[in-house]
């Protein structure tokens, strides 16, 4: 039996894709924990062989260009397709700087009004980014806007700097 979930389709929202994803189990009562994005689709089948980590076996295939399976009791590697394969981390450093400033607001070591100067570091960031200008200042609240909403990877550096 073969089981694809494709986020994009899914209307009820993340909570539910979660929810989906969190517990997959096969025939072999494998326990797999999967996560995807908005671009990959994660798909599953059952059988009745898992011996090794191929895909033949352990029924587990991924349109990812990486990914790892693993038993979550005894930690064996059941499925891997370039695992060891470097990849930029991407928007998970956007979500760590979130939670750095969300942190630091908790604290009260910054507020929203705080302002944010850009530096020239900053403003010469590829990729994703709002086009901030060297020396402009931005309060923390708008810095948290175009990290969140845009991902924006000038806003994210200057922030950094704006911290050390």
């Amino acid at each position: 039996m073969e089981n694809s979930l494709n986020p994009l389709s899914d209307n009820s929202g993340i909570n539910e894709l979660s929810n989906r994803l969190k517990n997959i189990t096969t025939s072999n009562n494998i326990s797999v924990q999967a996560a995807t994005d908005s671009t990959s689709n994660v798909s599953y089948q059952t059988n009745s062989e898992s011996s090794s980590a191929s895909s033949a076996n352990t029924g587990f295939q991924s349109a990812a260009p990486n990914a790892i399976l693993m038993e979550a009791t005894t930690g064996t590697i059941l499925y891997e397709k370039d695992a060891d394969k470097e990849k930029p981390p991407a928007s998970v450093t956007k979500v760590m700087t979130l939670l750095l400033i969300f942190e630091a607001l908790s604290k009260k070591q910054i507020t929203l009004n705080d302002t944010v100067t850009v530096s020239e570091h900053a403003a010469s960031m590829g990729g994703s980014q709002v086009f901030l200008e060297p020396g402009e200042t931005q309060s923390v609240d708008t810095m948290i806007k175009c990290i969140a909403v845009s991902s924006a990877n000038d806003a994210c550096v200057a922030y950094s700097h704006s911290r050390n």
